[in-house]
């Protein structure tokens, strides 16, 4: 189990997942809104993220037999994710943790969720010190899949939120880590290279 808690609303949600950092001690009382300084004690996972996991390797890619047996991990800790409403929306290398003796996955870094049962407090619609507009790009530049961009849109803020909001940003993710793990080569860098005709046909 991990307890979540929106940065905006500070209003805390768990989720049941495994593959996922657990919760060993907190101050939240997930009944109860709260303005005090909120803490979380978590497990230590085990392993490298998954960009050092490669470093680590001696090349910059991997096999294609070992990309699909990570690929097949992280799908299923996402489906599993998203079976509780929720959608990660910040998969990267840094936010995957690989065990070296095992092979086994974990996702970290819950920051940017999105939870549809606290619809109302989506980190990325409440702009403030520790928030964004909706109009500003999200996520990390070399894994932001367009429903992310801040310009790429001429649909109204509605629709806008809605994109930002579905499954398919997580599942853009996990396509372009595959990409990655198998050429050595960012998103980002097909991106510059290629402009906006990158992403045809992937919102």
């Amino acid at each position: 189990m991990i307890i979540i808690i929106n940065k905006s609303s500070k209003q805390p949600f768990c989720i049941e997942v495994t593959n996922i950092p657990h919760l060993l001690d907190t101050n939240v009382d997930p009944n109860q809104d709260t303005d005090k300084k909120l803490w979380a004690l978590m497990n230590i996972v085990p392993g490298n993220i998954l960009s050092d996991y490669i470093k680590q390797s001696g090349c910059d890619t991997l096999r294609l037999t070992e990309c699909v047996k990570i690929i097949r991990q992280l799908l299923t800790i996402v489906k599993a994710i998203h079976t509780e409403e929720v959608v990660h929306r910040d998969l990267k290398p840094g936010n995957i943790m690989i065990d070296p003796k095992t092979g086994t996955l974990t996702v970290i870094d819950f920051g940017m969720t999105f939870n549809k049962s606290h619809e109302m407090s989506d980190p990325l619609d409440n702009p403030d010190e520790e928030g964004t507009s909706i109009g500003i790009e999200m996520a990390n530049k070399f894994y932001r899949p367009p429903q992310m961009e801040g310009h790429v849109y001429n649909s109204n803020e509605n629709s806008i939120r809605e994109q930002r909001r579905s499954p398919k940003v997580d599942a853009s993710m996990i396509v372009d880590l595959l990409f990655w793990m198998a050429t050595g080569i960012t998103p980002f860098q097909m991106k510059e290279k290629h402009g906006s005709s990158f992403y045809t046909n992937r919102e």
